[in-house]
């Protein structure tokens, strides 16, 4: 290993170290907050403290503070530098983003450093451009001697005009440097452009070690436009008239991250908009390629506007890749401007064109369009939909490499009334438990045509679900379905499109139920459709087949903890709720004695207790492969002991999914006790090796496009509430007992994708996650850290359910910019 990698490895160390002592920090703070004694405690013995947060509270919820925030987003736009990528010197500079750390009770969004460091950001500012930041050295240097370090903002915009703000932090001599201190740099207002961000630490020579720091909520802000702010308050008009008073402060409140995401959009878009060089090269590199099918454009028409229209037809004709029919029905359409538009580009030889006599509505148009095809595949466009120019060809490319897809979907944004992209889908590899809980392949759709003739192309008794009914068919025909991360496709906003509000089109939305509830009708499934959390999506309730018999293992050390009672009685109390009575339930204790309430507690319930043989070291895997040795169950749950049941229904909803021979594992929804997200499903190689999504979350978020609240696939659940069949548990081996205390649980599942199971993350699966009270506050295991990389390491390089285009920084599916 060469010296740099070296220092690299042990940079990255000591920052896991500090975030870690962070973290824990945190949830001390957490816990002692979460007891109304210790609180009153604590307020008795620091009466300023408490003052102090009581002014605190108060002012954060004055409409004052509401409308100064208010105030802001409409004046300025706001970047976080955490939606851009960084460029770190060369020097080896490494950084880590946190998400909440605090020093001296303030709390930022920080971007930790080890030494001397320097950090590039390159994005377009507006006129008047100011970047706020803060900076800190860390605590645990303040006393470790008399080190002084300096933070250096540095902003170029243009060639000419650079501006440069310092703080120099000592906190050994200025107590006031023992909290996060301001910087601001404030462009001239006569500059705009593309700029240059240079931030830098220097430690001074003396200082013998490399010294941890951060900068915290850096941001950049420049004033909007007179037409930008009228827009704006047009829009907030319109929303108070539409939702209310309620509804409107709603949605402001929650802008602020929405604004950064959409600005982030924005500069993504433009980073990658493809010029003509860059269409002629792709259109070069396609024309090289040894296999170039024929591609079919299937396009019902009924009434579009011309501009809307024009723009659908140019796009295909504007494609890089060359070998396409564009087939189109005309849906007995009444407006002489869109006939005059058909019958103008109907002369391009490529273009066909069949009329109805009257209008038959989609599906009876796209069937009469579809006849026309003569293609290998046929892509699906709508009528006021635009396709990017280099759509087809990504397509024949990706054809190329994997020549017996069936079925192909891209990813897709929208275009708003003013023709502008936004609302970017970045969406998982193909994920059969997310589609049966609504339509997310959308667009672009592309489908090998033999395939759509054989299952009679579309039925017109789904018709506003159309596609949904088209693939839930066809996914009972072809496993070959893939994904193309690429954005190909750009769906057109209305006030009555499906694109710009879900409930637009309500008879849709029946249509869609309808349509699942025929899949399950077809496919035996014996399943009722429920509604789902919002409008468009669904869950599909399956029937238990039997009455299979469901263990219960619980390791635990069968004593109560220290700090937080016996949890060990409340979680077993808790599963008297359990609606599902084909259950037993494996205590693996440590102890031969459990405490009086959780005896009596477990007596109320099918139960065998199994005394786990101590061990020099703890090994919580060996653990649980012994539990479930002891099982008799056809599935078998891995419960921890500081589970608390919320629903009745959560064993019934696991097994829903456990029953299905091509699923592997079941994870719930898992939630802290004070309504906060634990547990979601788990992203791989985002935040490091694994981590959980949208972590620490509000209860009531529903995640990156449903997917806090809506049943999917996911690359891994945690063995906190995991729920397997008996027989693929033991055909794997169990637990690997390498993997002692950490990640064994990821490597359990990651093993069952490699053996060809899904794994599923059911929301209606709701417990409340006493985290970790039986551990205590810990470390990751360097050694099983290793281990897994060694083992796992491509697998770790992208997560089939998370989009290659979203940061692998945050856990929140933001994008990477």
């Amino acid at each position: 290993m060469t010296s740099s990698a070296r220092t690299e490895r042990q940079i990255r160390a000591t920052l896991a170290r500090l975030e870690g002592e962070n973290r824990a920090v945190r949830e001390e703070l957490d816990l002692v907050l979460g007891s109304k004694a210790r609180r009153l405690i604590l307020m008795a013995l620091h009466p300023l403290w408490t003052l102090r947060g009581a002014v605190s509270w108060l002012i954060a919820r004055t409409p004052l503070v509401a409308a100064t925030e208010l105030w802001r987003d409409f004046r300025d736009h706001r970047i976080a530098f955490s939606s851009l990528a960084s460029a770190p010197d060369e020097g080896g500079a490494v950084t880590q983003w946190n998400p909440a750390l605090g020093i001296t009770a303030e709390v930022h969004e920080g971007l930790l450093c080890l030494g001397a460091s320097t950090f590039t950001f390159r994005t377009a500012v507006g006129r008047g451009a100011r970047l706020h930041a803060h900076c800190a050295m860390l605590p645990g240097e303040w006393d470790a001697g008399d080190h002084a370090l300096e933070f250096r903002a540095n902003v170029q915009v243009g060639s000419s005009s650079e501006t440069t703000a310092s703080r120099l932090i000592r906190p050994s001599v200025r107590w006031s440097d023992r909290r996060w201190r301001k910087l601001t740099v404030a462009m001239p207002d006569s500059v705009e452009g593309q700029a240059v961000i240079v931030l830098e630490t220097r430690a001074a020579p003396e200082a013998g070690r490399a010294v941890a720091a951060a900068w915290g909520d850096l941001t950049l802000a420049w004033p909007r436009s007179f037409a930008e702010r009228k827009a704006l308050a047009l829009g907030a008009v319109r929303r108070l008239q539409e939702w209310g008073v309620r509804g409107a402060i709603a949605y402001a409140r929650g802008r602020r991250r929405v604004d950064d995401q959409a600005a982030a959009y924005t500069r993504w878009v433009s980073q990658r908009q493809l010029d003509g060089p860059a269409l002629e090269a792709v259109r070069a590199a396609v024309d090289a390629l040894p296999y170039r099918p024929l591609i079919s454009v299937i396009t019902p028409v009924h009434n579009t506007t011309p501009r809307a229209l024009t723009a659908c037809l140019e796009s295909v004709r504007a494609q890089a890749y060359g070998n396409w029919q564009l087939c189109i029905a005309d849906d007995g359409s009444t407006q002489t401007d869109t006939k005059s538009v058909l019958q103008q580009h109907a002369a391009d030889p490529r273009v066909r064109l069949i009329t109805l006599e009257t209008s038959q509505h989609v599906s009876a148009a796209s069937n009469a369009a579809l006849s026309l095809a003569t293609g290998e595949f046929v892509v699906l466009l709508d009528h006021d939909d635009v396709l990017a120019p280099e759509a087809l060809a990504e397509v024949v490319r990706f054809l190329n490499a994997i020549p017996d897809a069936d079925v192909i979907y891209s990813d897709e944004d929208k275009l708003d009334e003013a023709g502008a992209r936004c609302d970017p889908y970045f969406k998982p590899d193909w994920s059969p438990e997310l589609f049966l809980s609504y339509m997310y392949t959308c667009h672009l759709m592309v489908v090998r045509r033999q395939l759509m003739e054989d299952i009679g192309g579309f039925r017109r008794e789904f018709d506003g679900a159309q596609d949904y009914d088209l693939l839930l068919r066809l996914m009972e025909k072809t496993a070959r379905i893939h994904h193309l991360p690429r954005i190909l496709y750009h769906w057109r906003k209305s006030a009555t499109s499906t694109a710009s509000a879900g409930a637009a089109k309500p008879w849709a939305l029946d249509a869609g139920r309808r349509a699942l509830e025929d899949y399950g009708r077809r496919t035996g499934l014996g399943s009722e459709v429920l509604p789902g959390p919002h409008p468009g999506m669904y869950r599909l309730r399956r029937t238990i087949q039997g009455a299979p018999l469901v263990s219960i293992v619980i390791p635990t050390t069968g004593r109560p903890h220290e700090k937080r009672g016996d949890l060990l009685a409340q979680c077993l109390r808790s599963l008297e709720k359990t609606s599902w009575r084909h259950l037993e339930v494996i205590l693996a204790t440590d102890t031969e004695a459990i405490s009086d309430a959780s005896q009596a507690a477990l007596d109320k319930l099918p139960h065998s207790v199994f005394k786990y043989p101590s061990r020099p070291t703890f090994n919580f895997s060996h653990k649980v492969n012994e539990a479930v040795r002891q099982s008799r169950g056809k599935h078998v749950v891995l419960f921890n002991d500081d589970l608390e049941v919320r629903s009745s229904e959560w064993l019934t909803a696991m097994l829903e999914h456990s029953q299905d021979r091509e699923i592997g594992a079941v994870g719930a929804r898992l939630l802290y006790p004070d309504g906060r997200l634990q547990h979601v499903g788990m992203l791989i190689g985002v935040c490091g090796l694994a981590s959980h999504a949208f972590h620490r979350y509000p209860g009531g978020s529903s995640g990156y496009a449903g997917s806090a609240v809506v049943a999917r696939n996911c690359s891994a659940v945690t063995a906190a509430c995991l729920m397997t069949r008996r027989a693929v548990f033991d055909e794997l081996g169990g637990f690997d007992e390498e993997l002692p205390v950490d990640f064994n649980d990821v490597d359990f599942c990651l093993r069952l994708r490699a053996a060809g199971y899904r794994i599923v993350y059911t929301p209606s699966a709701e417990l409340v996650h006493h985290e970790s009270a039986s551990f205590g506050r810990r470390t990751q295991s360097a050694a099983e850290l290793a281990l897994m990389r060694q083992r796992w390491g491509a697998a770790l390089e992208r997560d089939p359910y998370y989009n290659p285009n979203l940061s692998k920084l945050f856990s929140d599916y933001r994008l990477q910019v």
